[in-house]
């Protein structure tokens, strides 16, 4: 199987380059390759050239892993933000549109299209309301990805990710913990700590784009990639302070919950669980590998 990682140096795009090492591999992304034995593209960060690339080979399926991934980025530069995470996917589907019409399109959304939920756990025919510019962007790359299916028949899914965590993760709460923690004793969150979240390990989630390849149906259709398991941020702040073999922390909150975050998600995954998924990793043992990586970096 011939597949295109674009962002390929990214947290997630190295890992679907490490996940998929037997397959034929080619990657891109706008910084110099960070993985040796694959093929790789060099894109300009300002006007990225997808149709060099599809020009030039063809694929079974693209994993897009580019674009933004912080909603608190979006609030900042929202010209960026639409940029990477919209334009760049309709520039990505004109060029497989153009060049390779049979290359399957894995379109990563999020959670954020959901916005703040009144009912858990959230299925995939929830309403969708948006509580920042990347919730909304992500959601016009679903239509996006609805559009070209309709029209022109190039077949995609949207993954709709929760709070994904793990190696080559340097962003978000269990980094933030970590490097505070190394420092003090004492530190400050945002919240309450009563938020919750439904966490995904990163192998976990290779694991279920693995199969979503093999048993997805690719109609622009959009999926829920979490473990469907609510956890509340103060709870699994502690257990990661206790993975670390720093029991004596105090996590103060100062109750101000980040615009653009809502309070509570836990994703309903009956449809990734008649694909076949199960997870690998629950939140003690994916934390446990994810310190175990940052001790050595």
């Amino acid at each position: 199987m011939k597949i295109l990682v674009l962002g390929s140096n990214g947290f997630i795009g190295r890992n679907c380059i490490d996940f998929f090492k037997d397959e034929e591999l080619s990657g891109a992304d706008i910084n110099e390759c960070k993985n040796s034995g694959i093929k790789f593209y060099k894109l300009n960060n300002d006007n990225p050239d997808y149709n060099s690339i599809f020009e030039k080979d063809n694929f079974d399926v693209c994993i897009n892993a580019s674009g933004t991934g912080s909603v608190q980025f979006s609030f900042l530069d929202l010209s960026a933000d639409y940029t990477q995470n919209v334009s760049n996917v309709f520039k990505i589907l004109e060029a497989i549109r153009k060049n390779n019409s049979s290359c399957r399109f894995i379109n990563f959304s999020s959670a954020a299209v959901y916005g703040n939920p009144t009912v858990l756990p959230i299925k995939e025919d929830a309403k969708l309301s948006p509580m920042s510019p990347y919730g909304f962007h992500k959601y016009m790359s679903e239509q996006l990805c609805e559009e070209f299916y309709k029209i022109y028949n190039i077949r995609s899914i949207s993954l709709r990710i929760f709070s994904v965590y793990g190696i080559y993760q340097k962003k978000l709460l269990f980094w933030d913990l970590y490097e505070k923690i190394k420092s003090s004793n004492s530190i400050k969150m945002f919240g309450s700590g009563n938020e919750t979240r439904d966490y995904i390990y990163i192998k976990d989630l290779m694991k279920a784009i693995y199969i979503i390849i093999k048993k997805a149906k690719f109609e622009s259709q959009a999926i829920n990639i979490a473990n469907g398991v609510e956890t509340n941020i103060n709870d699994i702040s502690q257990e990661f302070c206790s993975i670390v073999r720093k029991s004596n922390i105090e996590i103060k909150f100062n109750n101000i919950l980040q615009e653009g975050y809502p309070s509570n998600w836990q994703a309903d995954i009956s449809l990734l669980k008649k694909l076949g998924y199960t997870p690998d990793y629950n939140l003690n043992k994916g934390l446990t590998e994810y310190i175990d990586w940052l001790k050595k970096i």
